[in-house]
């Protein structure tokens, strides 16, 4: 990623785009990967007893949570303030719904996809990130005191890998990216081995040099927010060189090819279309091995507001691994 560490035009959030890498269209296939393969089988031709690397595919989930709940354990002035704009604003439905879930605790919350993400996703490596970061730099999650969030991540926590999602600001900032990984470990009981950027905001090498000081041992931020592919040309995770100090470190990079978010807002792709770009993208990796990783959300299964129609995507991806 040598080309981010020179200037570049970035986005309105600070971040390298795919329309930018030098490789162009090449971006959307794994072409380190097939460098490898192809140099793997001259060197195998001419060594027979070499031992060549298959072509075996690990299916990783990550999960990033913004928004642990949409009505739900806000304060009262959001809540009533939601409430006020959704009348004013001629949103009578999102009122019937938000009402609805804050008068009776035995309906679900939209965004409370928990049990379901776990339960539909069978055979697949999950690790989630929760969003922990401070209003004033515009991370909107629920407050990190709250009890019903602090319960959430404990519970996750038992059945898989939980990670902090640094916030907005924090990519060039220890003090605020410690903060968070120390909100996180006061949570657990134990200190985060992983991280994501929030926004997938991150600069090299400030954001990775911050992560390893703060104890961080595998970082997922690589890959696109404006497009799907393969960012560092891999599917697979691979060992973090500091190129300015000429340094190698103990941080991993694990890449993921693709986003909901990315396939809803940035590709305007409709639930059909992104099934096909994902099957895709799993084919492109079944070729050369490695792991196929995605982002998801747990308010894009939720059936709610923009994501309505596209659990039927996330049901579709979780089956590429049978």
């Amino acid at each position: 990623r040598i080309e981010e560490y020179q200037s570049f035009a970035p986005d309105q959030h600070g971040r390298f785009t795919a329309q930018h890498t030098a490789v162009g269209e090449a971006r959307r296939t794994p072409w380190l990967d097939r460098l490898r393969q192809r140099f793997q089988s001259e060197w195998c031709a001419e060594f027979p007893n070499a031992k060549a690397r298959g072509c075996e595919v690990n299916y990783e989930l990550t999960i990033d949570v913004d928004a642990a709940y949409a009505y739900r354990n806000k304060p009262i002035w959001r809540t009533c303030g939601a409430l006020a704009r959704d009348l004013f604003t001629g949103r009578l439905s999102e009122f019937q719904s938000r009402w609805r879930v804050l008068m009776n605790g035995s309906v679900t919350d939209p965004y409370d996809t928990y049990e379901m993400i776990r339960n539909q996703s069978e055979g697949w490596t999950r690790k989630w990130f929760f969003l922990l970061g401070n209003r004033r730099d515009g991370d909107l999650n629920i407050h990190h005191r709250e009890s019903a969030l602090n319960k959430v991540i404990r519970e996750v926590a038992q059945w898989d890998e939980v990670g902090i999602h640094p916030g907005y600001a924090t990519h060039q900032s220890y003090p605020r990216y410690e903060e968070q990984v120390q909100r996180i470990a006061n949570i657990m009981g134990t200190a985060p081995k992983i991280a994501r950027q929030h926004y997938l905001r991150f600069r090299l090498p400030d954001t990775y040099r911050i992560a390893v000081q703060c104890g961080i041992e595998r970082e997922y931020s690589m890959g696109f927010a404006d497009d799907v592919g393969f960012r560092a040309g891999t599917a697979s995770p691979f060992p973090w060189f500091d190129v300015l100090r000429n340094e190698s470190t103990d941080l991993s990079i694990v890449p993921f090819c693709a986003m909901d978010a990315t396939l809803r807002f940035h590709l305007k792709q409709q639930p059909e279309q992104a099934v096909q770009t994902l099957a895709a993208l799993h084919s492109q990796v079944s070729e050369v091995g490695g792991t196929f990783g995605i982002l998801w959300h747990n308010e894009s299964i939720s059936e709610h507001g923009l994501w309505k129609g596209w659990k039927s995507v996330f049901e579709a991806v979780v089956k590429l691994n049978h």
